[in-house]
């Protein structure tokens, strides 16, 4: 077990020790903020600068550049977009058995700067070429900026001891947010005024800048020797995807405990399939992200059709969707400190998965409010009316990550095994990369309702009817809302069982656990009930 030593260590600056449970002891700064922190914040906080100054520009980038029309472009983001859901998988993997997260961050912030460098020269137009954007974007930026995703957040975590600082775990998290919501606040102003007022160059130069500087900030902190860089310890991620290959060739869980002559420990068996009992709340993510993804794409579009004049500047259509992180600041501190408080109270508060319909249906009333306002852009004359009508739409995407994107978090965290809430975490974030996915094919299926539309040429808009597209998206939503009430019985099951789970663990250590019988609900088999459920589907998005 691990054991909390008072005295001092030899590093006088770094006057707290723990040691592990494989017998591996690290030093720790009595005031890590300062000392360590502050190096891994800015570091998300330039990464998240970075991010969010490319993706508003994308579209348009795409179109002049790459000579795409707005449904080639907008599936293009979308897959993008995916493939930074699915990577977090694989640097997981890496920094848990191989490099360690400090080098995983390293290898990955340089693998995401190559890829800014790369579109950055690829948006000068003597020597643009197609392979230039599509190997930054779909290669070196999509597997930087997913790699560092399910690292940095932890990174940051594991520099508090675990027993001297476990109060200031909460702070520190407050703190997390609060950088990823000013670094894209940061970058979704500057960069659009950049390419409106100078070009795509400098627009992408500047965020390019900025994260080579907190690339060497954070290596100054690691080459200072300031971080706590604990040892891989081996991924679960491996283990449970091993597992899951070795069950479908024996075609049971049962058969892989080592009570029935398997190879794995039962206790880790029954964690597994606790784990993939989450996975049908996990898919409820799936419509949300679908309309998240309009954000850049499709409400971007209509932006370009309305009046954008903001007292007498030219605003860029880009920049209407910084209305989504002030929204998500906002909302959060209402839901946080009136309105759930005020539930609680009186023992109203939503549940789980009506926390989750709340956020369909915030995303349905925002498509609703877009396919509103396409009517009334499609009976007026073009770019007289303001853009600014487009501020209820972002305000209600907000509200539904306040609901469902954070509650998803909260379920893989809450209701997965104690050893396997990183990969509960991953299994979350691959269902947003699902969603991502299906926005790209609905984009493809939908294109001829999606004319390109080209703001110098407003006859190019004539015959397009994103309405129609917009009503198979609330479709989508609407379905989301009533699988999450559908749902209510089985969770509360789930929920029952993988707590019994949770209290199993915490009480006796896992190599002596036996068969987690609890896990087992309504007389019905654990390996029957996973059957059951759709265990085939896997996984949906640090924070961001």
């Amino acid at each position: 077990m691990p054991r909390f030593h008072s005295a001092l260590t030899e590093q006088s600056s770094k006057p707290l020790s723990w040691t592990d449970a494989s017998g591996n002891t690290y030093s720790y700064y009595e005031h890590p903020f300062l000392k360590s922190v502050l190096f891994i914040l800015g570091q998300e906080l330039c990464e998240r600068l970075a991010y969010y100054g490319l993706t508003p520009n994308l579209q348009t980038f795409l179109k002049e550049f790459a000579g795409m029309d707005d449904s080639g472009a907008n599936s293009y983001i979308s897959i993008f977009n995916s493939i930074i859901y699915l990577t977090p998988l694989v640097s997981a993997a890496l920094s848990d058995t191989i490099l360690g997260l400090y080098v995983t961050i390293v290898v990955f912030s340089l693998i995401y700067a190559c890829g800014l460098v790369l579109l950055t020269l690829s948006a000068i137009e003597s020597i643009s070429e197609q392979w230039m954007i599509d190997v930054a974007l779909l290669f070196l930026i999509a597997l930087g900026a997913g790699g560092i995703k399910s690292c940095v957040n932890i990174m940051g975590a594991q520099q508090f001891h675990p027993e001297h600082h476990r109060d200031l775990i909460t702070r520190y998290y407050t703190y997390f947010y609060a950088t990823i919501n000013i670094g894209s606040i940061i970058g979704g102003i500057v960069s659009p005024i950049l390419v409106q007022e100078c070009s795509f160059f400098v627009a992408f130069l500047f965020i390019t800048i900025v994260f080579l500087c907190a690339c060497a900030v954070f290596l100054a902190g690691g080459i200072l020797g300031r971080y706590v860089k604990p040892k891989p310890q081996g991924s679960a991620v491996l283990k449970v995807v091993e597992v899951i290959g070795v069950a479908c060739t024996k075609f049971s869980f049962e058969k892989c405990k080592k009570s029935k002559g398997g190879r794995f420990e039962d206790s880790f068996i029954e964690d597994t399939k606790c784990l993939l009992r989450l996975v049908p709340m996990f898919t409820i993510v799936i419509p949300f992200q679908m309309v998240y993804t309009q954000m850049t794409t499709a409400y971007l579009t209509q932006a370009t059709k309305m009046d954008t004049n903001t007292f007498g500047w030219d605003m860029p259509a880009a920049m209407f969707q910084n209305v989504d992180p002030f929204a998500v600041i906002i909302n959060s501190l209402i839901l946080d400190q009136v309105i759930f408080p005020f539930l609680q109270r009186r023992d109203r508060m939503p549940s789980v998965l009506g926390r989750f319909c709340l956020g369909c249906i915030a995303g349905a009333c925002s498509l609703l409010c877009a396919m509103g306002l396409e009517y009334a852009v499609m009976a007026k004359p073009l770019f007289t009316i303001s853009a600014w009508w487009q501020v209820p739409q972002f305000w209600l995407i907000a509200l539904g990550e306040c609901f469902l994107f954070a509650t998803s978090y909260e379920v893989a965290f809450t209701y997965s095994p104690g050893q396997l809430k990183a990969c509960a975490s991953g299994l979350n974030l691959l269902f947003f990369s699902f969603g991502s996915m299906l926005s790209a094919v609905l984009f493809q299926v939908c294109s001829p309702w999606l004319p390109d539309f080209k703001p110098d040429d407003p006859s190019t808009w004539g015959g397009s009817h994103y309405d129609y597209y917009y009503m198979v998206l609330i479709g989508f939503c609407v379905l989301g809302a009533i699988g999450s009430l559908a749902l209510i019985p089985y969770f509360n099951r789930v929920a029952a069982a993988n707590l019994a789970v949770a209290d199993r663990d915490a009480e006796q250590p896992k190599k002596e656990a036996g068969p987690a019988d609890s896990c087992d609900f309504d007389g019905e088999s654990s390996e029957s009930a996973v059957k059951s459920d759709r265990v085939d589907d896997l996984e949906n998005q640090v924070l961001a």
